[in-house]
Order: C-alpha cells, then structure tokens, then sequence
C-alpha cells in the first residue's frame, strides 16, 4: 500500500477546515485518514515519520494528533484479516464521531 504515504499528507491537509455534523464528505475524508494513520502502525512506521507525513503544510491540528496518538495506543494486529477489521474499525469510530457532531 505505497499510495498512503502520498494520500496521508492529502486527506490530512483536506481536513483542515472543520467538517460540519453530517457532511458524509468530510466525515468519509477523516474515516480514511483514520484508516490510513491506523494502516502506518500497523506496519510499523514510526509515530514521527506519520505525524512528519501529515503535517507536510504546518503543524496538525489538535483533532490529527488525537488521531495519531488513539492510533499508536493500541496494539497492532499480528494476522491481515485482523488488521483489515482494526483499520476499518477505527475508521468507523472517527466517521461516526464525525457525523454526530454538535
């Protein structure tokens, strides 16, 4: 999955404006960083080489580096199948955070 790296630094800049509660493009682009973050710990990559990647344009906001810090607290599945389910997990929670939104 070579392509996260480059949509990592995209969807991370994407999602400097705030996303209203709701707006499924928003919340699908933050699912996806989500899944992405999650992809990046799950392959190992250094917690400062995902934070240099999404914070290509100036520093993350609070709301990636919650993201990045939820992602590296949890411990990595060993097998595919169990990685596919955590990255997609963990992608839902931020959508639904996001579409609940006050």
């Amino acid at each position: 999955m070579k392509g996260y790296s480059a949509a990592i630094a995209v969807t991370a800049i994407t999602l400097a404006g705030n996303a209203q509660a709701g707006d499924h493009e928003a919340c699908s682009m933050r699912s996806q960083l989500a899944e992405e973050v999650m992809w990046h710990r799950q392959a190992g990559t250094p917690i400062r080489e995902v934070v240099d990647l999404t914070s290509q344009d100036g520093p993350n906001s609070p709301y990636i580096t919650a993201m990045i810090n939820m992602a590296y607290e949890r411990q990595a599945a060993r097998s595919e199948e169990y990685q596919k389910i955590q990255r997609t997990e963990f992608g839902n929670v931020f959508y639904l955070h996001c579409m609940q939104q006050e």
